[in-house]
């Protein structure tokens, strides 16, 4: 939804489209974007002939409002990140390939073993991860800061399509604990989160 939103092709090249979620479906013609949202439970076609599921509340399914000020009309509907457990492995994967380009093999291979891959590879373990807003609301992807943490280990920033994203390759996640416990004095709740969600006990 995000990359569609900011006009990002899609994997082979043509144009931006949506078409992962349930009643929802998106797509780039003629260079105009075209959205539809289907809230009825009953199934529709889209003025391009697609068939697009009813409202079912499923977790593919997004729920939207429509509001209508004279001629103008804006749809609100909130957006998930990351519910998905492979997120977080893919998040990890990107920060230890960072790691590598910018340190050196040798290094981020001693900086990986063990945990940290072992939960990039089978999803062993527990990589809890700190996303939190920016005021820049543009669309892009850089890699930020490496860091390390004590004698444990390492740490990468990097900013992914509209968040900051902050992941811990140490061993006992204490840059996690140091971090958020940082974000948590200086923002309290808000502006910030992790991945997962239940990371809030130790993230204090």
């Amino acid at each position: 939804m995000y990359a569609f939103m900011a006009g990002v092709p899609n994997r082979r090249g043509g144009p931006a489209k949506v078409s992962s979620f349930g009643n929802v479906h998106a797509e780039a013609r003629n260079g105009h974007a075209n959205f539809y949202v289907n809230m009825d439970p009953t199934p529709i076609k889209t003025t391009t002939g697609k068939r697009l599921p009813g409202f079912r509340g499923k977790e593919r399914d997004i729920k939207a409002v429509m509001h209508r000020d004279g001629q103008m009309a804006t749809i609100d509907f909130p957006l998930e990140f990351g519910r998905s457990p492979k997120v977080a492995r893919g998040l990890v994967k990107l920060a230890a390939e960072y790691l590598c380009w910018a340190m050196g093999r040798d290094v981020a291979a001693k900086a990986i073993d063990g945990p940290v891959a072992d939960f990039v590879r089978h999803g062993k373990g527990y990589r809890p991860i700190v996303l939190f807003g920016s005021d820049v609301t543009k669309y892009e992807h850089h890699f930020g800061h490496i860091g390390q943490h004590e004698n444990d280990g390492w740490w990468c920033a990097f900013r992914l399509a509209h968040f900051h994203v902050f992941v811990d390759l140490t061993t006992n996640l204490g840059a996690f604990r140091q971090t958020a416990h940082g974000l948590y004095e200086t923002m309290g709740p808000t502006g910030w989160t992790t991945l997962p969600l239940d990371a809030v006990s130790i993230k204090r």
